[in-house]
């Protein structure tokens, strides 16, 4: 088994925009709201790496990089607290905390 580049925890930390770029945060929200596609406000792992996807293509923090890396099932693993296979807005938010 190969080692991922990048540590999950740390992947997490770059998947959303520098702290007080409020344009890069209001993106990160948008590009959430639309990749929840059932709109039940969380992300399953279909919606989650579609959201990877958003972001990236916007350029926002490093989710291209995680998007090239292919490190999707790894950082959707880390985010989910409570393992339900569902990122809720809670998990994304303390995620992007660490």
């Amino acid at each position: 088994m190969t080692r991922p580049l990048v540590h999950p925890a740390l992947a997490i930390a770059l998947l959303v925009a520098a702290p007080g770029l409020a344009s890069d945060q209001l993106l990160v929200q948008e590009n959430f709201q639309q990749a929840d596609l059932d709109a039940d406000g969380g992300l399953d792992a279909a919606e989650f790496k579609a959201f990877i996807d958003l972001n990236a293509d916007d350029n926002l923090g490093r989710a291209a990089m995680l998007r090239d890396r292919g490190m999707y099932t790894q950082v959707f693993q880390r985010i989910d607290a409570n393992k339900d296979g569902i990122l809720s807005g809670e998990e994304m938010s303390r995620a992007s905390q660490r």
